[in-house]
């Protein structure tokens, strides 16, 4: 894969994708990767480029993805970051103690990706499937969750939840994005509502709370006022 944030290549790539959506304007622009050698642009450059474009009205907002917490502050150093779009799932929490604040901090919308685990934790991803050797999911250094020992825990664990889909008629997937929308810092998940259930967006009962409380390995911060979640943290180690 070649990554390349240099000016003029950003300039080029804004121009072609305003004249293939036929718009003035892209709503939000972000850089997906950081930028690596051999095209190691500094971010002061890549930002400056942005900000310029933004200033002439060719994007609305801008984004940043994948990076670390030095990345992202440097990037915001260096101008203004709307969105940074982290992996961010109930397993993989790693930001929640370094970059989920920042953004909240600096104001940062956080756009989480893979917050069901590329379908592991709709439930639906049984002991026998299988996947390609050039699937994503076959690749256990990136999705540790899918070898077979940790997929049986997690299927454990999304089966004990039957009585929480129920009580609010709606599907494991939705109770996950439930959860992920209510953590503090997060502000987006991609949601797609099903035919025939509501949205799980009931407030969860003080017996539900008590119960999933247990699982929890450390204290959290309370949700942002009109965020409501359905279920608690539970952390898993790694076998």
């Amino acid at each position: 894969m070649y990554r390349s944030l240099r000016p003029d290549t950003i300039r080029e790539e804004v121009e072609m994708s305003l004249e293939r959506l036929g718009v003035d304007t892209i709503d939000l622009y972000q850089v997906h990767w950081p930028a690596v050698e051999p095209e190691k642009t500094p971010i002061q450059e890549t930002m400056s480029c942005l900000m310029e474009l933004k200033d002439a009205g060719k994007i609305r907002a801008i984004g940043v993805s994948n990076v670390s917490l030095d990345e992202l502050k440097e990037y915001e150093t260096h101008g203004v970051v709307d969105t940074n779009q982290p992996r961010y799932s109930l397993l993989f929490r790693n930001i929640e103690e370094t970059i989920l604040p920042f953004c909240i901090e600096n104001k940062i919308s956080t756009l989480a990706y893979m917050p069901i685990e590329q379908g592991l934790l709709t439930g639906k991803v049984g002991m026998d499937r299988t996947f390609g050797e050039k699937e994503w999911r076959s690749n256990l250094d990136w999705n540790p969750w899918f070898k077979l020992e940790n997929r049986k825990r997690i299927l454990d664990m999304l089966a004990s939840w039957s009585d929480l889909t129920d009580k609010y008629n709606c599907t494991l997937a939705q109770l996950i994005l439930a959860w992920t929308v209510s953590q503090p810092g997060v502000t987006h998940a991609p949601l797609r509502s099903s035919h025939g259930r509501t949205s799980p967006g009931q407030r969860q009962s003080g017996r539900d709370r008590s119960r999933s409380n247990r699982y929890r390995s450390h204290p959290r911060k309370r949700a942002r006022a009109g965020r409501t979640g359905l279920i608690a943290a539970f952390k898993l180690p790694l076998y």
